[in-house]
């Protein structure tokens, strides 16, 4: 490539990173700031000036020594474990005292003998999304049925106050949780329940349910549990999968109650 090209290539480069509409971090192998694009600027307040990463630091995060020491652990487990910190959320402060929610995602930067010189943070605005869940969750706590969500990746986003009375699982030792355990909290195996079959509506869930029906994005059904109760209950449910502003696919939500009073009237 001619050092011509090269310049136009750099400049592209530049205009691309700059006119980002989102937050362009680059740190170190220390976790100091060294870049960060104008989007992020005047996002958080400060425009035109030499980048200071101990002012970064403290407008991010808090300038607490707890905080530092937070942003100093979560660089190095990036750099000793980068698929498990690919994607995080952190609620930060802006120089005008306005706390919002950032959704970043992050890579590891290599030089040409695959050494780690830094890592590479793109963040973007989720505060309004994080309140609406916010409220969500708020009005999911007080629903009478036991109720429960997963973010598209089977995670545990919310379990109500109603579910915890029926497993006995409190809410704190099981969201961010993945691997079924709502299921083992259910049904003492891990293995696809009636969420999951609203995420993924290819699953096979006969052996399970009874009386199942599709209606629209939900199903209802209902199943036979002897983990809950040893003399067995009969539960009700219902699955929907959940969906964002440009109609993708980003989690579900499930409620059930026990209806065995109901299968007890029956002559």
């Amino acid at each position: 490539m001619t050092l011509s090209k090269l310049k136009i290539s750099e400049q592209k480069y530049r205009e691309l990173v700059e006119n980002a509409n989102c937050m362009i971090v680059k740190l170190d192998t220390s976790g100091n700031i060294i870049f960060f694009n104008e989007f992020a600027q005047h996002f958080l307040g400060f425009k035109d000036i030499k980048i200071n990463e101990k002012i970064i630091l403290s407008t991010i995060y808090s300038n607490t020594d707890s905080n530092e020491r937070n942003i100093s652990d979560f660089v190095k487990n990036l750099l000793h474990n980068p698929e498990k910190y690919d994607n995080n959320l952190s609620e930060i402060i802006k120089k005008d005292g306005v706390r919002c929610w950032i959704a970043w995602t992050n890579k590891l930067l290599l030089d040409s003998q695959g050494k780690i010189t830094g890592i590479l943070s793109i963040g973007h605005d989720i505060t309004d999304q994080k309140i609406v869940e916010e409220k969500l969750l708020a009005i999911i706590n007080f629903l009478p049925d036991a109720t429960f969500v997963i973010d598209i990746e089977g995670k545990v986003i919310a379990w109500n106050y109603a579910i915890e009375e029926i497993t006995g699982v409190k809410a704190e030792n099981i969201i961010g949780m993945g691997n079924y355990e709502y299921s083992l909290a259910l049904y003492n195996k891990r293995e696809p329940i009636f969420i999951d079959y609203a995420l993924r509506p290819d699953l096979d869930i006969s052996n399970r349910y009874t009386n199942y029906k599709q209606e629209g994005n939900s199903i209802i059904g209902e199943t036979y549990n002897t983990f809950l109760n040893p003399n067995g209950i009969y539960l009700w449910g219902k699955a929907s999968s959940l969906f964002d502003a440009n109609g993708n696919i980003i989690g579900a939500i499930e409620s059930f109650r026990d209806i065995t009073h109901l299968k007890n009237e029956k002559p």
